[in-house]
């Protein structure tokens, strides 16, 4: 079975393939839902079409959560710019990108604790049962692959180190712009938003943050 679906959100801004849309487009939060809704559609068609392989399903159901969490936690923050355009967005998101572009040596600065028992204190554990990779995620993948493992060797275990940058980085670049959205939200008196985001943004990058630095600990201690 082909599966043929398109992933990128063009709707979601309300542009078409092919054109933009003369009228004007629905309300942002209307958009999310159906972005949300597509690609659950996709990772139906996924699960169906692949019975046999457990390599998809596992990024299905990853994905799944993923685009749970993107979509609840990108609805303040999106429906905040909607409602308040200012050449401050660019500035924000030029200044994020900036950021999370720095060099590894200044990155690894940003490292809180090289012991995994601190992180395992702010509540990591019961954090990652909740997020992609995480302990509900392998449970619900064990029960159809029970000798599923993420990392079953060193070659994995470096990939897998490349994989944590890349999520450590994405998530401090929605960290920072969440935060000067904050910010700007605060001072422009929209404190209701304000506190919205700021609440998603621990939710969305501080934990997400936490945990890859706690499993970049535990990765390392494989090639002790």
């Amino acid at each position: 079975m082909r599966i043929s679906v398109r992933l990128f959100p063009f709707h979601f801004f309300g542009v078409s393939h092919n054109a933009t849309s003369a009228t004007s487009p629905p309300h942002i939060s209307t958009l999310a839902v159906q972005y949300f809704c597509d690609n659950l559609l996709f990772i139906k068609l996924v699960l169906s079409a692949t019975k046999d392989n457990h390599h998809l399903k596992n990024q299905a159901i990853n994905q799944f959560v993923n685009f749970f969490w993107t979509i609840l936690c990108f609805i303040p923050v999106l429906i905040y710019w909607f409602s308040n355009y200012t050449y401050w967005l660019y500035i924000f998101i030029l200044f994020s990108l900036i950021f999370a572009l720095l060099p590894g040596s200044i990155f690894r600065r940003f490292q809180l604790n090289n012991s995994t028992a601190f992180y395992e204190r702010l509540g990591v554990r019961f954090i990652q049962k909740f997020v992609q990779n995480g302990t509900y995620v392998n449970r619900a993948i064990r029960k159809n692959n029970p000798e599923y493992k993420l990392i079953k060797d060193r070659t994995q275990a470096r990939q897998y180190l490349n994989t944590i940058n890349m999520y450590e980085r994405y998530h401090m670049l929605c960290f920072i712009f969440f935060a000067l959205t904050f910010i700007h939200a605060f001072i422009s008196q929209r404190y209701i938003a304000a506190v919205l985001i700021l609440v998603v943004n621990v939710i969305y990058n501080v934990c997400p943050i936490l945990i890859q630095q706690y499993n970049k600990l535990r990765v390392m201690r494989i090639f002790k």
